[in-house]
């Protein structure tokens, strides 16, 4: 391992029978991973079927590519959704933000409009009962508007 730049590690895989010495900055698992995917993946080609070794590697490559576009293709569209999702909730919080102020407005004007049926209830009141001879027993208080 001396010709090897610091970090970056060997690793003997076997990949369609034969054994490959890999160097990889990647982990050592995960370099066998990827082997393990690739063997697998040119097994499933060659079951059933006899092709030379590199018609096999050729037809598994192309299968790995063809999953790799696939999911790229995926994760884009994965990701325009999510921008849509986002801008879409930063649209309905904005909305909400509104409606609660609108909401809180119209609280505000039920209690401002309460004070003033209050206080034309009370003039009211007060206004009958002086037409009827009875006396006051507070004064008019004019509302907070």
């Amino acid at each position: 391992m001396s010709d090897l730049s610091p970090g970056r590690k060997s690793v003997i895989v076997e990949i369609a029978g034969e054994r490959h010495v890999l160097r990889s900055d990647a982990s050592p698992e995960y370099t066998g991973s990827v082997a393990a995917h690739v063997d697998a993946a040119i097994r499933s080609i060659s079951l059933g079927n006899v092709l030379e070794p590199h018609r096999a590697a050729i037809l598994a490559a192309l299968t790995v590519t063809d999953d790799l576009f696939r999911t790229r293709s995926e994760l884009a569209t994965l990701r325009e959704e999510h921008v849509r999702a986002r801008r879409e909730l930063e649209q309905l919080r904005e909305q909400y933000d509104t409606a609660r102020e609108e909401l809180q407005a119209l609280r505000e004007e039920i209690v401002r409009r309460s004070s003033r049926v209050a206080y034309l209830l009370e003039r009211a009141v007060d206004s009958a009962r002086q037409e009827d001879g009875v006396e006051l027993s507070a004064p008019l208080t004019s509302p907070e508007v």
